[in-house]
């Protein structure tokens, strides 16, 4: 064999595993659990991998398993797998199913493109999901470390007594405000002149300066206090 060459099937290990897996009841509490180290050795046996590969494998999917709490805690200190109930186990078994599937996608190729001709509803499923996965990272470990920093600079844009805002992109969020300040690109702060051409002219320069995003314009008289709802808005004419 030569020396780069992959001695073990990562399809073939994965579909051992699959095999594997511990039974859990539909009904009730029954089920199997799994000793992680006769795992370990079947894998060694069935496809001639290494150890260290058959050990890299077993703690790549006890992490996955044990992030989607899938796994019993009790029973992994003991270093068994078992499943917290019949859910888990269809979970566990689709997604290593999916893993151990050539080309298999849970997703279309597309789905994490971005662009101004990607529809609304798919821009927001997407925050909801990063959302969420991110709500639980940092609910279940207050040490951890975020994914993103972001530095914004805001702008006051007036004209005459109005305010331009900015309509957030994810629309969606009850108790969250829908109009903010816009940030501003470079070519605004550069000059006044253009920061003028964005009022004056209608749909064209003022969507694309703004990212073709929605915006309207506050009264610079009406402000209220945060007890007294909103500022009516109206759109520029």
């Amino acid at each position: 064999m030569k020396k780069n060459e992959i001695k073990a099937d990562p399809a073939t290990l994965l579909s051992v595993v699959l095999a594997m897996l511990p039974l859990h009841a539909e009904e009730g509490r029954q089920r199997d659990s799994l000793p992680e180290a006769e795992l370990v050795t079947a894998l060694i046996a069935h496809d001639s991998a290494t150890e260290e590969t058959a050990l890299s494998l077993v703690f790549t999917l006890r992490r996955q398993f044990e992030a989607l709490s899938l796994l019993d805690p009790l029973e992994l200190r003991s270093g068994k797998w078992a499943f917290v109930s019949f859910p888990a186990s269809l979970l566990g078994r689709s997604w290593l199913m999916t893993l151990a599937t050539p080309g298999q996608v849970l997703l279309p190729t597309d789905y994490w493109e971005q662009g101004d001709g990607r529809p609304p509803e798919i821009k927001e499923e997407q925050r909801s999901l990063l959302h969420r996965v991110e709500l639980g990272r940092l609910k279940f470990n207050p040490q951890a470390k975020t994914i993103r920093t972001v530095h914004v600079a805001w702008a006051f844009i007036r004209l005459g007594n109005n305010f331009l805002l900015h309509h957030r992109e994810d629309k969606n969020r009850p108790g969250e405000k829908s109009y903010v300040l816009p940030e501003v690109p470079p070519v605004i702060s550069a000059t006044g002149n253009l920061v003028k051409s964005v009022f004056e002219k209608e749909n064209g320069l003022e969507e694309a300066v703004f990212r073709r995003a929605d915006h309207r314009f506050f009264a610079a008289g009406g402000s209220r206090r945060g007890d007294q709802g909103t500022v009516p808005a109206t759109r520029l004419q």
